[in-house]
């Protein structure tokens, strides 16, 4: 058999409500890449809501202590940053860089900002989280209580 040579479908929403997943083939392997109106994963959705509460103070490090002491669960640097350019590349955050600092020896700190278009997408998340958990009972069957 041959390799066929990438296929790029392309794929466009008409407006901001609009919901659209893009198929690219290459090389006979399926690739989806969400709309940025998909709804958030659950780690982009703590990553949000620890730039929220951090506030002006939201830099890499502060969201990942955020996460590690709201969750009790251990939170790799890596895992943190690759959500936020994630974050960035759908605009759902936006970063800058500000002063240096000796102890970092005179690297800026990148803070980030959350936008308009993730604020939204936590309300989403929120009311999405509502939907699914209406009319559920747990009983102590259920949860082995």
């Amino acid at each position: 058999m041959v390799d066929q040579p990438a296929q790029i479908r392309l794929c466009l929403g008409s407006s901001v409500t609009t919901q659209w997943t893009c198929i690219l083939y290459f090389y006979n392997v399926e690739i989806k890449i969400m709309s940025k109106d998909s709804l958030l994963g659950t780690f982009e959705e703590q990553v949000l809501l620890s730039i929220v509460h951090a506030g002006d103070n939201a830099y890499g490090m502060h969201i990942r202590r955020q996460i590690e002491d709201r969750l009790g669960r251990s939170v790799a640097i890596g895992a943190v940053y690759a959500t936020l350019d994630r974050l960035e590349t759908k605009e759902l955050v936006s970063s800058s860089l500000a002063g240096t600092d000796p102890v970092r020896r005179g690297r800026p700190r990148r803070y980030f900002k959350l936008e308009a278009a993730g604020a939204t997408a936590l309300q989403q998340a929120r009311e999405a989280h509502a939907r699914m958990w209406s009319g559920v009972e747990l009983d102590s069957e259920a949860t082995g209580s």
